[in-house]
């Protein structure tokens, strides 16, 4: 079997896991698996044997940990896609799937929006790194927008420093302040500062931390309020951008951005919601099913709940309905079969999980506003 490394890969995080499913998931429907290649393998003079050794179709590097050591021209002529840099790396001249910071940022807003804050505050990572920097920024700016207060914590160095410090800022922020930590493992550090400097979360400040680890999350006290970054659609787009590099459909630089993906409610915001774990478990079976025919009904009763309460919490989590996400899946299927001439337009309704050509075209139609066969048209020329 064919196979593309995955450069990079630490098994200990939860990120790096789901991305690694995002990336089988794409690579599923062509017959192609992935190698990981955890970090002590992946430095210049290891990773050149690990490539003469496994001799890949192609590589993903994970670039989340800073990696910046492994330019294009290391690879030769072997197709090579970045996940989840900075938008920057190596001058912008190569293909990158990169997270959105902004949209995360924004989300950020509304949700703390949402607990009627007297203010809003913002605490970035320990060092100055780019996703932290973009994520304070734009909050800071959304909140320059409306008027709102923004109290916004700067201080590196030395951990203990550091922490004395935000015990101290925490101590003077006004009640039912709303607080953005740009991450999971800065919103703990603030909650155990909340706690030294006996500020009470939920009560008399609100916490909300990104990327939803659930070690981290639930073990803090009181349990933290996430935001769940689509991790999964990441790894799924840089396989679909390595795929399309492959076949010689993608020359020069190219970006493909992925967001958030819900916020999961608990302690530190005051709402805690049980459903929300519901809502992710939805998320992965309609990703793995919804290209095998999974409708709307089978859903619910794969969860063990009513449709009527699974679509109300998946609404409310994610801004739209389950037809939507299904629907969604389908479509990058059969945008990804579009792509590949050698697939005729009769068989793609079946393989990407639609139960009719009439249905298909009807969806295809009202989300992209042309026909199939247009569409193909244009992006094969």
């Amino acid at each position: 079997m064919s196979k593309i490394l995955y450069v990079d890969f630490d098994p200990e995080s939860d990120a790096i896991q789901m991305k690694m499913s995002g990336i089988r998931r794409r690579l599923a429907f062509c017959g192609m698996d992935v190698e990981p290649v955890p970090s002590p393998g992946s430095r210049p003079r290891s990773l050149a044997a690990t490539l003469a050794r496994l001799n890949p179709k192609g590589c993903i590097v994970e670039c989340s940990f800073g990696n910046d050591d492994l330019p294009p021209r290391f690879f030769g002529d072997l197709p090579v896609v970045y996940l989840d840099g900075r938008s920057s790396l190596y001058g912008g001249k190569t293909q990158m799937v990169v997270h959105d910071g902004a949209a995360t940022a924004r989300g950020a807003f509304k949700i703390l929006m949402k607990t009627r804050p007297s203010c809003l505050a913002v605490v970035g990572w320990k060092e100055k790194v780019f996703w932290s920097s973009l994520r304070e920024k734009t909050f800071a700016a959304r909140s320059r927008e409306t008027d709102m207060p923004c109290c916004l914590f700067r201080c590196g160095g030395d951990g203990r420093e550091r922490f004395r410090r935000l015990v101290r800022w925490v101590s003077r922020l006004p009640r039912d302040c709303g607080i953005f930590a740009t991450n999971d493992l800065v919103a703990r550090e603030v909650l155990t500062a909340c706690a030294d400097a006996g500020r009470r979360v939920p009560g008399d400040l609100k916490v909300l931390g990104v990327d939803n680890v659930p070690s981290v999350c639930e073990g803090c006290t009181p349990t933290l309020s996430s935001i769940q970054i689509d991790f999964e659609q990441a790894g799924y787009c840089a396989a679909d951008l390595l795929l399309r590099k492959m076949a010689g459909e993608v020359k020069g630089s190219a970006r493909m951005t992925f967001g958030p993906m819900l916020t999961v409610h608990r302690g530190s915001t005051g709402g805690a919601r049980r459903q929300d774990r519901n809502v992710l478990q939805a998320i992965d079976v309609i990703r793995n099913g919804a290209c095998q025919g999974l409708r709307a009904g089978d859903l619910a009763k794969r969860l063990g709940c009513s449709r009527r309460l699974i679509e109300l919490r998946f609404r409310e989590s994610v801004g739209h309905s389950v037809l939507d996400e299904i629907q969604s899946v389908r479509l990058e299927r059969v945008l990804g079969l579009l792509r590949n001439p050698s697939v005729p337009l009769e068989a793609i309704p079946a393989q990407a999980g639609f139960p009719t050509a009439a249905a298909l075209r009807k969806a295809f139609r009202q989300r992209l506003g042309c026909s199939l066969r247009e569409w193909r048209a244009r992006n094969l020329d």
